[in-house]
């Protein structure tokens, strides 16, 4: 908020306004809590809200690397466009469906549908989300050790104990809520979608009590493939979902920064989680871990209450052009917003610098406090060309990690490229003329 106070001219009068800020280097729809009202951004368009718990919700197009300005202009609430969030009750479930996916929930708590209407694609092969906990077998290091006979275990499914009820549906999102047990444990789940969007939301509230307990989520996916996709730092690994090997057998529990997918090329399925970060993948199996309340060191691991939200991402093609990475990054970053009153229009804002092609994963002042320092890389695994522009002239130079043996790339530059080769990072430094 110091920051916007410097680059966002406020009064003390005039109508109400909100900044949505945008960190990413692609244009991308966040959803938005706002104040109550009607507002419009600097094109004239409507935003699109829906309130809920006497929150508004809003669904704004962000710029890339700058902020979009929203003008509070009614005191009215939620307008919608074409083709609300759709949530209903069907004999054996409940269906929820917007432009992209219809969901089906069934009344055991889990998912028996995901169709993509685009793609003419059913991506469950039988069941989705299943809650399992399965016995943990204490090995040499309890707390940080999962044995392989504990994903062996078939595991017990959590039991039932409020079916799954439609809590909400409008033009922005719907979801239904359900709750489940095992022993003395209880746990809260909603499932949410959202409009313009593939992502399915897993909002999860745990209150654990019972001890020596995996819990994971399972998904039975139509999707077949050899290979499975992990996001590490800066890169992606490649496993695979064969086990044929004892190198591949030993891999029954692997990690993954934010998102794992598994695609044939032609569709994928991906689960993003900001959180967890445990996946076991067997052929066209698929469990995330979400909690594990081991005993040894900590007796009381995991014990209590716990929220965590994971989603579940159906897509075309890899996890490269199906975009599952920009959707982490979307859900990760999210956007900063700031609240404040302006009797006159909002100059827009230009940014420092366009990237097209690559990540750009930070954007900084330089450690000596002479120039800006961006960090970009690859993520296709197949190399890329960057485009950069710059809002100024600037003299290029690409340095090391701790931004020493600087190399001069480009002088009195506005614009440049730089080629990337499969997975690498390149810091920049860039200097006033």
């Amino acid at each position: 908020n110091n920051v916007f106070k410097y680059v966002i001219p406020t009064s003390s009068n005039g109508p109400l306004k909100v900044a949505v800020f945008n960190r990413l280097n692609w244009c991308w729809k966040a959803l938005v809590e706002l104040p109550k009202g009607l507002f419009r951004d600097q094109s004239g368009r409507v935003i699109e809200s829906q309130e809920f718990n006497g929150v508004n919700y809003g669904i704004v197009e962000v710029s890339p690397l700058c902020y979009t300005v929203l003008t509070k202009v009614s005191d009215s609430g939620v307008i919608g466009g074409d083709g609300a969030i759709k949530a209903y009750e069907v004999d054996d479930g409940v269906i929820l469906e917007n432009e992209y996916l219809k969901v089906k929930v069934g009344f055991d708590a889990t998912i028996k549908s995901i169709y993509d209407k685009i793609l003419c694609k059913e991506f469950i092969s039988s069941e989705g989300n299943v809650l399992k906990v399965h016995v943990c077998k204490p090995g040499a290091f309890d707390a940080w050790d999962i044995e392989e006979s504990t994903i062996k275990d078939p595991g017990v499914r959590l039991m039932v104990i409020d079916p799954p009820k439609i809590i909400a549906h409008g033009p922005v999102f719907a979801f239904v809520k359900y709750s489940l047990r095992h022993g003395e444990s209880t746990v809260d789940q909603e499932i949410r979608i959202f409009k313009g969007s593939r992502l399915i939301e897993f909002k999860t509230h745990l209150n654990w009590v019972d001890k020596g307990c995996l819990l994971k989520a399972w998904f039975n996916l139509n999707v077949k493939s050899e290979k499975a996709h992990f996001e590490i730092p800066f890169g992606v690994v490649e496993r695979s979902t064969v086990k044929v090997s004892s190198w591949d057998k030993a891999k029954f529990e692997v990690p993954a920064l934010r998102w794992m997918d598994l695609s044939n090329g032609e569709y994928g399925f991906a689960i993003i989680s900001n959180s967890r970060h445990g996946y076991s993948v067997n052929g066209s199996t698929v469990g995330l871990s979400l909690l594990k309340s081991s005993v040894m060191p900590n007796p009381w691991s995991d014990i209590g209450y716990n929220e965590l939200t994971y989603y579940i991402y159906p897509h075309d093609g890899d996890y490269y052009s199906g975009e599952v990475y920009r959707r982490a990054y979307e859900i990760y970053s999210g956007v900063k917003t700031w609240v404040f009153k302006y009797d006159g229009e909002v100059p827009l804002m230009k940014p420092i610098i366009k990237v097209d092609g690559g990540i750009l994963e930070s954007l900084k002042l330089s450690e000596s406090l002479n120039g800006v320092v961006a960090r970009i890389y690859d993520i296709s695994g197949k190399g890329c060309e960057v485009n950069v522009e710059l809002n100024g002239v600037f003299n290029v130079y690409e340095v090391n990690i701790i931004e020493d043996n600087p190399k001069l790339l480009a002088e009195n530059a506005k614009t440049f490229k730089i080629n990337l080769n499969p997975f690498e990072i390149k810091t920049l430094l860039f200097t006033m003329v």
